[in-house]
């Protein structure tokens, strides 16, 4: 069966699923996403539905033919389609919900060829987050850290964290290197909404996150923030001179405070230093 334009427009493309069957299909089409033919025309196969085709939307098209890993259907539906799209009601383009999926590695060698849906990897969704905020940094492809843009790796979601912010979140070393090497060493400066950066919360890669989510769960009203902060110090503290009662990390109930007290601030490296090394009875 030839896909013709009429096709692409009304969305009757068949939908690549995981059966055996495979139809013919004209990859010559004339791309809506940027006017260029998307190949030669001449036919190729792609896997056909259950049904023969149906109606199904261009985001669905794109994850299953990365769900396949197959390049030339990507390659048809990425230059057919531009990432305005395959928006959804939560303004999830392609690349979020493939992020979402753990598929963006099949197209990598693509974004080359398709500049907009590169720049595309920098689109937020109604939760500001980008494709590759919805990543998972365990998982996550450090092929596909540098084949973003410097200005991608930089935007920051509603929590005003940039990927940094959350890489190292996450405890995933590599991936945070890779980002530095990519978008600079001036990523290490930039503050989330509640003036944390990158760097603050990597030198306290357990302490640092567990303040950071308590103070975004709480922090509603920022009249009360003073006094939610002052009970957050003094919890903590309590908690973690109890579980810590045979180390001496923390020593006394006022070095605790002191601790997490520059820890959710942010810049705590020369204070928090002083305060581990002086016994403050």
């Amino acid at each position: 069966m030839k896909v013709s334009q009429s096709q692409l427009d009304s969305g009757t493309l068949p939908l690549l699923s995981d059966q055996g069957d495979r139809e013919e299909v004209d990859v010559g089409v004339h791309g809506s996403a940027g006017g260029k033919e998307a190949g030669t025309g001449s036919p190729v196969t792609a896997p056909r539905t259950p049904s023969g085709s149906a109606t199904v939307s261009p985001s669905e098209r794109i994850v299953a033919a990365a769900r396949q890993g197959d390049s030339t259907m990507l390659r048809t539906y990425l230059t057919s389609f531009s990432p305005e799209e395959t928006l959804d009601k939560d303004k999830c383009n392609a690349l979020h919900l493939l992020a979402k999926a753990g598929l963006l590695e099949p197209i990598l060698p693509l974004l080359s060829e398709c500049p907009i849906w590169r720049e595309a990897l920098s689109h937020r969704n109604t939760d500001q987050n980008t494709p590759l905020h919805m990543c998972n940094f365990n998982l996550i492809s450090l092929k596909l850290i540098s084949a973003a843009r410097s200005d991608a790796l930089q935007v920051s979601n509603k929590d005003g964290n940039i990927l940094l912010h959350m890489s190292v979140l996450a405890n995933t070393l590599s991936v945070s290197d890779r980002i530095i090497d990519v978008g600079g060493l001036e990523q290490l400066d930039i503050k989330n909404k509640v003036s944390v950066t990158s760097q603050h919360t990597r030198s306290l890669p357990f302490l640092g996150p567990l303040i950071l989510a308590t103070i975004k769960m709480l922090q509603s009203d920022i009249s009360k923030f003073i006094v939610i902060y002052l009970f957050i110090l003094m919890s903590f503290a309590a908690a973690f001179m109890s579980l810590s009662y045979d180390h001496d990390h923390f020593g006394t109930f006022e070095r605790a405070i002191l601790t997490l007290f520059y820890a959710g601030l942010g810049d705590f490296k020369d204070p928090l230093d002083n305060a581990l090394e002086n016994d403050l009875h």
